[in-house]
Protein backbone atom coordinates (compact mmCIF):
# COMPACT_ATOMS: atom_id res chain seq x y z
CA UNK A 1 0.00 0.00 0.00
CA UNK A 2 1.39 3.36 -0.70
CA UNK A 3 1.47 6.59 1.50
CA UNK A 4 2.12 10.09 1.29
CA UNK A 5 4.91 11.54 3.72
CA UNK A 6 5.58 15.04 5.02
CA UNK A 7 8.31 16.42 6.80
CA UNK A 8 6.97 17.82 10.41
CA UNK A 9 7.77 19.06 13.87
CA UNK A 10 5.88 15.70 16.09
CA UNK A 11 5.24 18.41 18.80
CA UNK A 12 3.24 20.31 16.24
CA UNK A 13 1.10 17.32 16.41
CA UNK A 14 0.63 16.16 20.13
CA UNK A 15 -2.95 14.78 21.17
CA UNK A 16 -4.27 17.59 23.61
CA UNK A 17 -6.73 16.13 26.22
CA UNK A 18 -8.92 19.17 25.33
CA UNK A 19 -9.51 18.77 21.87
CA UNK A 20 -13.05 17.76 20.94
CA UNK A 21 -13.57 15.01 18.19
CA UNK A 22 -12.95 16.32 14.66
CA UNK A 23 -10.43 18.72 16.13
CA UNK A 24 -6.26 19.05 15.34
CA UNK A 25 -3.94 21.01 17.27
CA UNK A 26 -3.66 24.73 15.71
CA UNK A 27 0.42 24.03 15.61
CA UNK A 28 -0.07 21.48 13.19
CA UNK A 29 -1.17 24.37 10.61
CA UNK A 30 2.66 25.26 11.06
CA UNK A 31 3.55 22.19 8.93
CA UNK A 32 1.24 22.31 6.28
CA UNK A 33 2.73 26.24 5.16
CA UNK A 34 1.81 26.52 1.67
CA UNK A 35 3.50 28.77 -1.19
CA UNK A 36 1.33 29.51 -4.00
CA UNK A 37 -1.37 26.85 -2.77
CA UNK A 38 1.00 24.18 -2.96
CA UNK A 39 2.54 21.53 -0.62
CA UNK A 40 5.77 19.39 -1.19
CA UNK A 41 5.19 15.49 -0.20
CA UNK A 42 6.32 12.04 -0.89
CA UNK A 43 5.14 8.96 -1.75
CA UNK A 44 6.50 5.67 -0.70
CA UNK A 45 5.50 2.38 -1.45
CA UNK A 46 8.29 0.33 0.86
CA UNK A 47 10.52 0.73 3.72
CA UNK A 48 13.01 1.56 1.23
CA UNK A 49 11.49 4.88 -0.32
CA UNK A 50 11.06 5.84 3.21
CA UNK A 51 14.92 5.72 3.69
CA UNK A 52 15.56 7.52 0.47
CA UNK A 53 13.03 10.08 1.63
CA UNK A 54 14.81 10.87 4.64
CA UNK A 55 17.95 11.00 3.13
CA UNK A 56 16.91 13.30 0.40
CA UNK A 57 15.87 15.96 3.19
CA UNK A 58 18.72 15.46 5.33
CA UNK A 59 21.40 16.01 2.12
CA UNK A 60 19.23 19.25 1.57
CA UNK A 61 19.93 20.64 4.96
CA UNK A 62 22.95 22.72 6.39
CA UNK A 63 23.85 20.09 9.25
CA UNK A 64 22.76 16.35 9.93
CA UNK A 65 19.68 17.08 12.02
CA UNK A 66 16.40 14.70 13.32
CA UNK A 67 13.52 14.15 11.00
CA UNK A 68 10.27 13.49 11.71
CA UNK A 69 7.43 12.18 9.42
CA UNK A 70 4.16 12.16 9.16
CA UNK A 71 2.65 8.58 7.08
CA UNK A 72 -0.48 8.62 5.80
CA UNK A 73 -2.07 5.64 3.80
CA UNK A 74 -3.09 7.64 0.21
CA UNK A 75 -6.64 6.42 0.53
CA UNK A 76 -7.27 8.77 3.50
CA UNK A 77 -5.79 11.52 1.07
CA UNK A 78 -7.33 10.40 -2.13
CA UNK A 79 -10.83 11.07 -0.22
CA UNK A 80 -10.15 14.78 0.36
CA UNK A 81 -10.04 15.63 -4.24
CA UNK A 82 -6.69 16.97 -3.58
CA UNK A 83 -5.20 17.38 -6.83
CA UNK A 84 -1.78 15.35 -6.53
CA UNK A 85 0.98 16.02 -9.47
CA UNK A 86 3.98 14.30 -9.88
CA UNK A 87 6.81 16.62 -9.52
CA UNK A 88 10.54 15.60 -9.31
CA UNK A 89 12.28 16.87 -6.26
CA UNK A 90 14.80 19.34 -5.95
CA UNK A 91 17.36 17.35 -3.67
CA UNK A 92 21.02 16.29 -3.67
CA UNK A 93 19.61 12.43 -4.00
CA UNK A 94 18.47 11.87 -6.79
CA UNK A 95 17.37 8.58 -6.27
CA UNK A 96 14.66 9.86 -4.08
CA UNK A 97 13.88 12.62 -6.44
CA UNK A 98 11.43 10.73 -8.51
CA UNK A 99 9.17 9.96 -5.47
CA UNK A 100 8.53 13.84 -4.61
CA UNK A 101 4.84 14.76 -5.29
CA UNK A 102 2.81 17.94 -5.24
CA UNK A 103 -0.25 18.82 -3.44
CA UNK A 104 -1.83 21.53 -5.56
CA UNK A 105 -4.83 23.90 -5.61
CA UNK A 106 -5.09 24.27 -1.94
CA UNK A 107 -7.69 26.03 -0.29
CA UNK A 108 -7.56 26.97 3.68
CA UNK A 109 -10.97 24.41 3.48
CA UNK A 110 -8.64 21.63 2.07
CA UNK A 111 -5.31 22.70 4.60
CA UNK A 112 -7.67 22.35 7.03
CA UNK A 113 -9.12 18.71 5.74
CA UNK A 114 -5.49 17.91 5.21
CA UNK A 115 -4.32 18.52 8.44
CA UNK A 116 -7.21 16.76 10.54
CA UNK A 117 -6.87 14.00 8.08
CA UNK A 118 -3.35 13.61 8.86
CA UNK A 119 -3.89 14.10 12.74
CA UNK A 120 -6.36 11.27 12.67
CA UNK A 121 -4.87 9.02 10.71
CA UNK A 122 -0.80 9.55 10.91
CA UNK A 123 1.86 6.95 11.71
CA UNK A 124 4.73 9.26 12.51
CA UNK A 125 8.84 8.09 11.36
CA UNK A 126 11.11 9.44 13.24
CA UNK A 127 15.13 9.14 12.70
CA UNK A 128 17.22 10.71 15.06
CA UNK A 129 20.49 12.65 14.11
CA UNK A 130 22.63 9.53 14.50
CA UNK A 131 20.27 7.51 12.35
CA UNK A 132 20.26 10.13 9.77
CA UNK A 133 23.80 10.50 9.42
CA UNK A 134 24.18 6.69 9.02
CA UNK A 135 21.67 6.99 6.15
CA UNK A 136 23.16 9.17 4.84
CA UNK A 137 26.60 7.95 4.90
CA UNK A 138 25.54 4.57 3.76
CA UNK A 139 24.62 6.45 -0.10
CA UNK A 140 26.86 9.40 -0.05
CA UNK A 141 28.00 8.16 -3.45
CA UNK A 142 24.81 8.32 -4.72
CA UNK A 143 24.34 11.82 -3.43
CA UNK A 144 25.22 14.65 -5.75
CA UNK A 145 28.07 16.09 -3.73
CA UNK A 146 28.06 19.67 -5.66
CA UNK A 147 24.38 20.15 -4.28
CA UNK A 148 25.68 19.26 -0.72
CA UNK A 149 26.32 21.80 1.93
CA UNK A 150 27.30 23.22 5.62
CA UNK A 151 28.45 21.26 7.83
CA UNK A 152 27.32 18.07 5.71
CA UNK A 153 29.76 19.07 2.76
CA UNK A 154 32.52 20.00 5.28
CA UNK A 155 31.71 16.34 6.94
CA UNK A 156 32.00 14.77 3.82
CA UNK A 157 34.99 16.24 2.42
CA UNK A 158 36.70 15.56 5.70
CA UNK A 159 35.82 11.58 6.48
CA UNK A 160 34.97 10.01 3.04
CA UNK A 161 36.78 8.68 0.06
CA UNK A 162 34.20 8.68 -2.68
Amino acid sequence: MAHFLRKINANNWSSLDWLSEGSAPGDCIADLNSKGCTLSFWRSETDEDIEKIIVALAANKDDFDKVELAKVSEEYIFQLGIDIENTEGETPYTAANLLHVSFNGLTSQKIHMLALTIYENKSEIRKHRAEVKQLVINVIGEIDQTKIKGKILKYVTDNIAI
